[in-house]
């Protein structure tokens, strides 16, 4: 078990080696493929004001508003709009994934973006959700 251990103490920096160079090689296609934006770049839910009836007023926290890609504030916002439990949440089991919310974000992005997108932005939505994860 010992040996295991540091075996796996030797591979862990080659292993984040390779996830950095994986996550370089995404941004860099991501910045190739997809054109810029104005992007807000921290659409957590709790920078979006809702009226008492819950509906959508404005987003806020503007300070982080430059140009981007808007696949990361699609992935950001489906990183905390989905999640069932607090960002910061130390208990893993307490941690999934709302299909159901995701889709209905989804469904309302595309209605309000897609005109202004291209198709491979379209079909490549999904994939800023799982490359958010390596950049927050």
């Amino acid at each position: 078990m010992v040996l295991l251990f540091a075996l796996l103490n030797q591979m862990i920096p080659t292993i984040a080696r390779r996830i950095g160079l994986q996550l370089k090689f995404w941004i860099n296609l991501f910045h190739t493929i997809y054109s810029n934006r104005v992007t807000h770049n921290d659409t957590k839910i709790s920078n979006a004001l809702f009226s008492m009836d819950n509906k959508a007023i404005c987003v806020i926290d503007t300070d982080t508003v430059m140009p981007g890609i808007l696949h990361y504030d699609f992935g950001d916002a489906i990183r905390t709009i989905c999640n069932t439990a607090a960002e910061d949440e130390a208990d893993l089991n307490k941690v999934n994934f709302n299909f159901e919310y995701y889709e209905a974000y989804k469904k309302g992005f595309l209605e309000k973006f897609s005109n202004s997108m291209t198709q491979t932005e379209i079909k490549y939505l999904p994939l800023s959700v799982k490359t958010m994860i390596f950049i927050i």
